[in-house]
């Protein structure tokens, strides 16, 4: 499953880091996210403004939501390391 979050603006805080895409990069990452979900109706979320999609791959100790967004931006052309199974892994970098 995908978890999907709607945030409605930017959010801003210390722990928070901006990605600028061009747009070739953005539509890299749509692509990628698009593969990324499975055929299947969503499933109600948290709350009212998220959601999960079935989605292809599995999560695990190796296959992280962080090594996720990761191969998310590295597919974009986001300069990211080669594995980013935590959250700080992935914004070392950015």
């Amino acid at each position: 499953m995908l978890h999907v979050e709607h945030v409605a603006r930017p959010v801003v805080g210390e722990r928070v880091r901006s990605v600028t895409l061009t747009s070739a990069q953005y539509r890299r990452l749509a692509a990628f996210v698009q593969a990324s979900v499975a055929a299947g109706e969503p499933v109600a979320g948290y709350t009212d403004y998220d959601a999960f999609y079935p989605a292809h791959g599995r999560y695990d100790a190796l296959h992280t939501c962080n090594e996720w967004t990761g191969r998310a931006l590295r597919y974009a052309g986001v300069r990211v390391g080669r594995w980013t199974p935590f959250p700080a892994t992935v914004s070392w970098w950015l």
